[in-house]
């Protein structure tokens, strides 16, 4: 019984190493004490799981790392639109009333954060 269960999870863990010992054990016409298979199938299965959850752990970092590059990159963009837009008003002569109206028509902004970038780029 303890063979053809052996043999069932070394199959499972689709691991031949484990199968030869196992058939190895029933060869010999010990009584096969089972302990030594067993383990190595699941230290096989330990390192199976492991890697996988590595693979996906490394997945999900990179997804996130794009995500993360691609929220700073349209950030830093707005962000230098929003000064390229006042030091062009301000080239032009546009005074800041008109300029603030712009910031917040052109990027969407309220007038306390519109407010902020003026006191920051004029």
């Amino acid at each position: 019984m303890a063979t053809e269960l052996g043999l069932t999870l070394g199959s499972v863990v689709n691991s031949q190493r484990i199968i030869n010992q196992i058939m190895e054990v029933k060869e010999k016409g010990d009584d096969p004490d089972m302990i030594d298979p067993f383990d190595e199938m699941l230290e096989e299965m330990k390192r199976r799981e492991g890697e996988k959850a590595r693979k996906e752990g490394h997945q999900k970092g990179l997804q996130e790392g794009i995500q993360e590059g691609i929220q700073k990159g349209i950030q830093e963009g707005i962000q230098e639109g929003i000064q390229g837009t006042i030091n062009t008003c301000k080239k032009f002569r546009i005074n800041q009333e008109e300029a603030l109206k712009n910031l917040i028509e052109e990027f969407a902004l309220s007038e306390d954060k519109a407010k902020e970038y003026m006191n920051l780029y004029w």
